[in-house]
């Protein structure tokens, strides 16, 4: 039987999104986004990309600024859907499905706040470690499990700071503040 891992990060491109809850508040109406680091190659996992719609909105939120309403476009290498030049804070749009960010972008993407894990979907804390590493992940100074109330419940990998560094939450209550990808069974 073989074992298949998603995680929720721009390494990662395997997304099924059906196998993640939402622990959002039924109140929480309003579409929250992250601003991802800039690099070679990042972009929004999919089914986390924004709308052309709500991309000058979310950009402006951000701080970003569109120059004399030209902002989308069909580039080579600017990252896919909405995206802010990480110097000087230019909000684009690229419509090529293709594309490649070359390192000056940074996407604007929907946040992973609050997604975890559907329940029969974790990875047991014996399985994490070498699961995380086969995603690309890292173990630092074999301290990975812990109790946090801002990582999500079982295995993820950050995605800032720390850029996929494994961690094992024990804290069932806890709430993704959306810097972690959770790791799970598909």
């Amino acid at each position: 039987m073989s074992r298949h891992l998603v995680a929720f990060t721009s390494f990662f491109i395997l997304i099924q999104t059906y196998l993640f809850e939402d622990v959002h508040s039924a109140a929480s109406e309003t579409l929250e986004v992250s601003l991802l680091p800039n690099g070679a190659g990042v972009r929004c996992d999919t089914g986390y990309d924004l709308s052309m719609e709500d991309c000058i909105q979310k950009g402006i939120d951000l701080g970003g600024y569109v120059k004399d309403n030209k902002f989308l476009g069909y580039w080579r290498n600017v990252v896919f859907g909405c995206s802010m030049v990480a110097k000087g804070g230019r909000i684009f749009y690229n419509d090529n499905p293709k594309a490649i960010n070359d390192g000056r972008y940074s996407p604007i993407c929907k946040t992973l706040v609050g997604v975890r894990c559907t329940t029969g979907h974790d990875i047991s804390m014996e399985d994490c470690t070498q699961d995380g590493i086969d995603l690309g992940g890292y173990v630092k100074d074999n301290k990975f499990k812990g109790y946090w109330n801002n990582l999500p419940f079982g295995c993820s990998m950050s995605m800032v700071d720390q850029g996929g560094r494994i961690f094992y939450n024990e804290n069932l209550e806890a709430v993704n503040d959306g810097s972690y990808s959770p790791i799970c069974k598909s």
